[in-house]
C-alpha cells in the first residue's frame, strides 16, 4: 500500500509541476465522486473521538484514493505532543478500501456521505486535497481544538462551497469542548487528566463550526449545509446514511502507555 500511495505520489506531483490544467483535464468534477468518511472510535487514545478522511473516486479510470490528514506516530511521546499541540501530523494518501476494511477490522463504526458538489467544486477540492500532499504542505502541528484531521476537511468544503458550512456553523452547537468531548471520551480515569490539563477555554460555548472539531459533529454539519448549483438552485450538500457496523464490537480500552503519558503530562 505505502509503495501505491508513493507512486500515486509522485504522479500528482509531476502533474502539478507542469501545471494544474493536467490536473483538470486528467480529472474532470463531472467524473469525480466526493465522499466525507466519518469513523467511530476506536480503541487506542489517539482514536477516542473518532476521524475524518475524504474519499476521491474517479469514474474514468476507476481510481479511489483517500486523503488523510490524522497520520502521526502513535507513542507516550506523541500523546504528549498531541495535548500540547506539538506533535507532528501529515497529510496522506491512502487506499480507501484497505483502510476501510481495517476500520471495520479494528471494530469501529464507518460512515460515508457523497457530497452533492458542482463539477467546479469537486474539481477545486481534488487541486487543493492533491496540494496538501505536496513535501512543505503536507506536515502540521497538530491542535485539538483548532487543527485537527476534521477542522482541515471542514475548512475546505467551507472553501469550495463559498462558505456553506460557516453559514449554517453560526449557530449554537449546544455544549462547549468539555461536554461535547465526554460524549466521545471513554468512562475511564484518563478523562481525570484531561479535566487537569485543560483549563477554561474549553468551558465557553461553541458554535456549530467549532464544535467541528469532532467528526461527529463534521458530519451533521455537512448534512444540514446548503449548496448552491450553477443555475441558482439549492440543495443539501450530503445526507446522514447508515453507518457501516464494525466487524466486532470492542469499546475503546485504555493503553497503558497512553494512561502513563497522560499522567506524567499532568504531573
Amino acid at each position: 500500500m505505502l509503495k501505491r500511495c508513493a507512486i500515486v505520489g509522485m504522479v500528482v506531483a509531476m502533474a502539478l509541476r507542469a501545471g494544474t490544467g493536467i490536473i483538470a483535464q486528467s480529472l474532470d468534477g463531472q467524473r469525480l465522486t466526493i465522499t466525507l468518511v466519518t469513523v467511530g472510535a476506536g480503541q487506542d487514545f489517539f482514536s477516542w473521538t473518532g476521524h475524518s478522511a475524504i474519499e476521491v473516486a474517479d469514474a474514468g479510470s476507476g481510481r479511489k484514493m483517500l486523503f488523510d490528514y490524522g497520520v502521526m506516530h502513535p507513542g507516550p511521546a506523541n500523546t504528549r505532543g498531541l495535548l500540547t499541540g506539538t506533535v507532528l501530523t501529515f497529510a496522506t494518501l491512502r487506499d480507501p478500501d484497505v483502510k476501510l476494511a481495517g476500520w471495520q477490522a479494528d471494530g469501529r463504526t464507518i460512515r460515508l456521505q457523497p457530497l452533492a458538489l458542482t463539477p467546479q467544486q469537486r474539481a477545486a477540492l481534488w487541486l487543493l486535497l492533491v496540494a496538501d500532499q505536496q513535501p512543505g504542505h503536507s506536515a502540521y502541528h497538530y491542535d485539538f481544538r483548532l487543527d485537527n484531521c476534521t477542522t482541515r476537511i471542514r475548512n475546505l468544503l467551507d472553501q469550495v462551497t463559498g462558505g456553506a458550512l460557516r453559514r449554517i456553523g453560526d449557530g449554537p452547537a449546544g455544549g462547549t469542548v468539555r461536554t461535547i468531548g465526554y460524549r466521545y471520551l471513554p468512562r475511564n480515569w484518563v478523562v481525570a487528566g484531561f479535566d487537569a490539563l485543560l483549563n477554561d477555554d474549553v468551558d465557553q460555548p461553541l458554535s456549530r463550526w467549532d464544535a467541528a472539531l469532532f467528526p461527529e459533529q463534521l458530519s451533521t454539519l455537512v448534512a444540514d449545509a446548503v449548496v448552491t448549483d450553477t443555475d441558482g438552485s439549492q440543495r443539501a450538500l450530503a445526507t446522514i446514511p447508515a453507518e457501516r457496523e464494525p466487524l466486532f464490537h470492542t469499546p475503546p480500552v485504555l493503553f497503558a502507555r497512553s494512561g502513563a503519558a497522560m499522567l506524567g503530562v499532568g504531573g
